[in-house]
């Protein structure tokens, strides 16, 4: 099935003559030229102030993700060296109290002070 081509008669370049009396532009010093002008102005001024409302958005949104980035970012940081601490003292309590039940004991309650202090940090901490 072939498509056939449709004749609109279009004008070849569309012109302000080709358009119908009640859509071409007043007279200039007209009252109607004054206010289509007028309309113009207020129409470009919406223009620049959607387009500044929409640039103020992206960037407020980018800003929101960049600080979310950074604050993941330190606290992954945190969170490690937290980590590498709770080790170094699980086996320095190792270490000190060696074959020592006793102090094992003992140590072992230290840690678990440590490990509950520093959770209730990290739970409080924004």
């Amino acid at each position: 099935m072939a498509i056939e081509k449709h004749n609109f008669n279009m004008p070849a370049r569309m012109s302000e003559q080709s358009l119908p009396d009640r859509y071409q532009q007043p007279a200039y010093f007209a009252p109607g030229g004054q206010l289509d002008r007028q309309h113009e102005g207020q129409h470009v001024v919406r223009m620049r102030d959607m387009q500044r409302d929409a640039i103020e958005s992206a960037t407020e949104q980018a800003k929101q993700e960049f600080e979310l980035n950074a604050w993941i970012d330190c606290r992954g940081r945190a969170l490690t060296e937290a980590k590498y601490r709770v080790l170094r003292n699980h086996k320095e309590s190792q270490f000190l109290a060696a074959d020592d039940p006793i102090l094992q004991a003992q140590f072992g309650v230290l840690d678990d002070e440590f490990y509950r202090d520093l959770r209730i940090e990290f739970n409080d901490w924004k």
